[in-house]
């Protein structure tokens, strides 16, 4: 996990602006901001995080909890917080006019040096946005999609806002690592050598095999 040492370095090193300087900070300090919000068709779910040592809550289990599992394992992710602060966006309206919200993205991330604030969306979602409000909601020629009143907004302070969706998630792999997160615990014993022998050689000669299949005849 970074120390404020660590982020005053990050901050010269990627002239960040004093305003943005002192989101992090309370960021880093304050967050969570809000309380998760309760609705019928999301599950809260608490994800405790080695790397951050802290556990943090999720509202969506196929969405919100799977993106934690992925900053977890990623390597270039050396800090990530949900719900990490409210931004006071100045959002145009298709008749020229203007008005002003609180927006409160998913995710605060520091991945490659760089500065992130993310949300998380389900595709479908996403492709109602983009209809309903197509000069706030877009997707590019590249797939990567905009929420652009929070882009503008982050650029000034420094930070990259990226709307994300879930497609982008690797849900097999998330769920693999789930599954086999206990054995990648400090405190998990050691497998003696005659078993790492055994799959080893079972596995270099059968590639892959379902796992209850490994319990029960091997």
């Amino acid at each position: 996990m970074l120390t404020p040492t660590d982020f005053e370095k990050l901050f010269a090193e990627n002239h960040t602006p004093e305003a943005g300087r002192r989101l992090i900070r309370e960021i880093v300090t304050n967050a969570p901001v809000r309380a998760l919000q309760h609705r019928a068709s999301t599950v809260r779910t608490r994800f405790m995080s080695t790397k951050m040592a802290r556990a943090m809550l999720a509202e969506s289990r196929t969405v919100e909890l799977a993106a934690f599992v992925m900053y977890e394992h990623c390597k270039a992710t050396a800090f990530f917080v949900a719900q990490p602060c409210k931004l006071d966006l100045s959002v145009p309206s298709a008749d020229g006019g203007g008005t002003r919200l609180q927006h409160t993205p998913d995710v605060f991330v520091v991945e490659g040096g760089k500065f992130f604030l993310d949300e998380w969306r389900n595709e479908e979602r996403l492709m109602r946005l983009a209809a309903e409000r197509p000069h706030h909601f877009k997707k590019d020629a590249q797939g990567v999609w905009h929420y652009l009143p929070a882009e503008a907004h982050c650029a000034k302070l420094g930070l990259t806002y990226r709307l994300r969706s879930a497609d982008e998630l690797p849900l097999t792999l998330i769920a693999n690592t789930r599954f086999l997160e206990d054995y990648n615990r400090d405190d998990a014993p050691p497998v003696p050598d005659d078993t790492v022998a055994s799959l080893v050689a079972l596995l270099a000669e059968r590639k892959r095999l379902p796992y209850l299949e490994l319990v029960y005849e091997h």
